[in-house]
């Protein structure tokens, strides 16, 4: 899997890595993230066209594997409330809010937790639910740079809330 920051194809691992190593996180984010806010309409096309819930569930499962150590920190790494909300289905909107934060902050693909999210959402009957997550992320996506001394989540390396700009909180 590849993320495309500044017009270079760099593998979403390595990136992840660097994002680790450097500790300063809104670089690699609003690399990452500038490209994204158009895409959030793609991946819930793509989510839609999904004829079968088994094919939501296999997907769901493939991204659960790709989440615990392949592209982002191992579960049992993180705080057992992100866990739970991972898990759970579906989320009230703060919810949503600190769950794309701690995946965002802590230097997972935007591409790879908003197709999570989203598509929690597959099995619900209420596609304005739908709709109105896909417009939260997108939100959240196009005002990060503004934000990042406002918005925050939990960093698991230093065990600590921090602000997107690195700051502690």
């Amino acid at each position: 899997m590849f993320v495309t920051a500044l017009h270079i194809k760099i593998p979403l691992k390595d990136k992840i890595i660097r994002n680790r190593q450097s500790h300063r996180h809104t670089l690699y984010v609003k690399m990452d993230l500038n490209m994204q806010a158009h895409e959030v309409d793609r991946i819930a096309d793509d989510l839609l066209r999904f004829g079968e819930i088994e094919e939501v569930a296999v997907r769901r499962y493939e991204m659960t594997q790709l989440f615990d150590g392949d592209v982002f920190f191992p579960i049992r790494q993180w705080p057992s409330s992100y866990y739970t909300l991972f898990m759970t289905t579906p989320l009230c909107d703060i919810d949503y809010v600190r769950l794309f934060l701690f995946f965002v902050g802590n230097g997972c693909s935007p591409h790879l937790i908003t197709e999570w999210l989203l598509s929690s959402l597959f099995w619900s009957t209420d596609r304005n639910a739908f709709i109105k997550r896909a417009n939260q992320i997108k939100h959240m996506i196009r005002n990060i740079d503004d934000r990042t001394s406002d918005w925050f989540y939990f960093d698991i390396e230093h065990h600590r809330l921090l602000f997107l700009n690195g700051n502690r909180k």
